[in-house]
């Protein structure tokens, strides 16, 4: 993964300068974002402290393993994963907050798992920022598998050629007075150069093309095995004082390795960060970024007691309160929050820090903040792009209400469970009312999601005779299981609290995440909830429904 860096919701909230700042980031897909994005900078309102912004990956990882990734809620919120302490320190690369003094490049830890973090460290006998022996060889192990993979992606992606790599890492091949360590992997350094660098009909490969590949592979496949030897000799069994008492900077530091490390970086730095290829993705991830924090922002800027009273609405029916003070239209963003992430936040705000300069208000908006980045920093790119693309509906994310094709149902359910999924339709004759049961139906038909285009759903309709309707059934298979789409037709337009309390009683009672969609033909009125409910719990769903009737 490589991160995304984004803008901070400073401009978004409008804060003043003086107003410290806190930010984390998530990570996208590499394969087709290509990079992630940092997801926000915000002020700790009215805080002493001070935060550095150059928050990522890091610090966010430290909280799925802590807190985020519990079973239960009382899981979350004391131990998350159930570490033990050494694993808990040998996944902290940085092991310094935003608070603590930069003595490490950024920081490795929120705030908020300070005191999970401190646990391990007072356990093991170890102090704030001393880096823990085994996380050294997991920082190595990142910069010797991420440094060639972005060298590969760049050449296979055309962004440079293999004979700009090996003209990019001269410096180390060419190196005075090396060291003997890696001098077979120089070798091949230097023999690979000199390879490309023959025109075609010097040699018996096909192409440059295949020929220039086929050297970067064999580079690439010996860099790897000679830097684990590497890592391997300069850990040893981890009892060199620097590595005990956690002062090394780098397992590799001062090390030929290293710099060939470096060599790598400044060529990622030169040749594929600034490319188009990068650039567009990074655009559009900035976009859909800003998309839902735009939204999700609105949070942010409550009162405190007014979020509270909107977070109530989610655990009950009941939602006149929010509907008198003028907050309803924030209601389909708290319910498309899947709950264990709320759960966190109740933990969180229920249990302060120990600091008691942080203050109630501030903690508890900081316990915000986190609840919509721990929200995006989950998301896949897709379904990060679906829900901006919702966000642009007109009256969506305040009525809930849509008159488009349902076909937009086919796209979110793919985005939450990816395109291996296959959907079921039939064609029938439309009858007087009470005798359409008895109507002429076709059998089943199946469709690949990938293959339910706008095209294929025109030549579908344009394939119907004049009395004849296109039925889009609840049926999908995925991967060899059965599931079914969560649908309703009502017989007349329900009230709309009584559509914005569905979620609570009918998602969420399955164990659903998402929240319904309505769509109004004129002639009909329906519910979709873009997720999928396996085949053995759709009885209880119908049953829910005959109850909520």
């Amino acid at each position: 993964m490589i991160l995304l860096l984004g803008r901070s919701t400073r401009a978004l909230l409008n804060k003043p300068p003086g107003d410290s700042q806190w930010g984390c980031s998530a990570t996208g897909n590499r394969e087709r974002f290509h990079a992630g994005f940092k997801l926000f900078g915000a002020g700790l309102r009215g805080s002493p402290e001070v935060g550095s912004p150059q928050f990522d990956g890091n610090p966010q990882g430290m909280r799925i393993l802590t807190r985020l990734q519990g079973r239960t809620k009382e899981e979350r919120r004391q131990y998350g994963m159930d570490l033990t302490y050494s694993q808990i320190l040998t996944a902290l690369k940085y092991p310094r907050g935003p608070l603590d003094a930069p003595n490490w490049k950024k920081a490795g830890l929120f705030e908020s798992e300070r005191s999970k973090v401190e646990s391990a460290w007072t356990k093991l006998g170890f102090q704030v920022q001393q880096r823990f022996p085994l996380a050294y060889p997991v920082e190595a192990a990142d910069d010797i598998s991420y440094c060639i993979g972005d060298m590969e992606d760049g050449i296979d992606q055309g962004v440079f050629t293999p004979k700009q790599f090996f003209d990019g890492i001269e410096p180390w091949t060419e190196k005075k007075n090396p060291s003997p360590d890696l001098a077979q992997l120089r070798e091949t350094a230097r023999a690979s150069r000199s390879e490309v660098a023959k025109p075609s009909d010097e040699i018996a490969h096909p192409s440059d093309d295949a020929r220039d590949k086929d050297c970067f592979a064999t580079f690439k496949t010996e860099f790897t095995g000679a830097m684990i030897k590497e890592a391997v000799r300069h850990y040893g069994n981890g009892g060199a004082e620097d590595i005990r008492n956690g002062t090394r900077p780098e397992l590799l530091a001062n090390s030929d390795a290293n710099d060939l490390l470096g060599n790598l970086k400044d060529t990622a730095g030169r040749f594929l960060y600034p490319a188009d290829k990068l650039q567009r993705p990074f655009v559009a991830g900035l976009k859909v970024t800003r998309g839902i924090l735009d939204e999700y922002s609105r949070f942010l800027t409550l009162p405190r007691e007014q979020f509270a009273l909107v977070r109530k609405a989610w655990k009950s029916a009941d939602r006149r309160a929010v509907s008198e003070a003028q907050l309803e239209t924030l209601l389909p963003l708290l319910d498309a929050l899947p709950s264990h992430y709320l759960d966190v936040y109740d933990s969180m705000q229920d249990h302060p820090p120990s600091a008691p300069d942080w203050g109630a208000e501030n903690w508890e908006w900081f316990c915000r903040a986190h609840l919509v980045v721990d929200y995006l920093s989950g998301m896949t790119d897709d379904f990060a792009t679906g829900r901006t693309n919702l966000f642009r509906e007109p009256g969506l994310s305040s009525l809930l209400i849509v008159q488009s094709h349902p076909r937009l149902l086919v796209d979110r359910t793919v985005a939450c469970h990816g395109g291996e999924l296959i959907f079921t339709y039939s064609r029938y004759e439309v009858a007087p009312p009470g005798f359409q049961a008895a109507a002429p139906r076709s059998a089943a038909l199946r469709v690949r999601a990938c293959d339910v285009t706008p095209n294929w759903l025109d030549d579908r309709l344009a394939e119907l005779g004049p009395t004849e309707e296109l039925a889009w059934h609840s049926s999908v298979e995925c991967k060899g299981a059965g599931f079914h789409i969560p649908m309703i037709d009502f017989i007349s337009r329900p009230a709309r609290t009584v559509l914005r309390g569905l979620d609570r009683i009918v998602a969420a009672e399955i164990g659903l995440d998402g929240q319904f969609v309505f769509f109004e033909t004129g002639r009909s009125f329906h519910g979709y909830l873009p997720d999928l409910i396996p085949e053995h719990a759709w009885p209880k769903y119908l049953g829910r429904l005959l109850l909520l009737n």
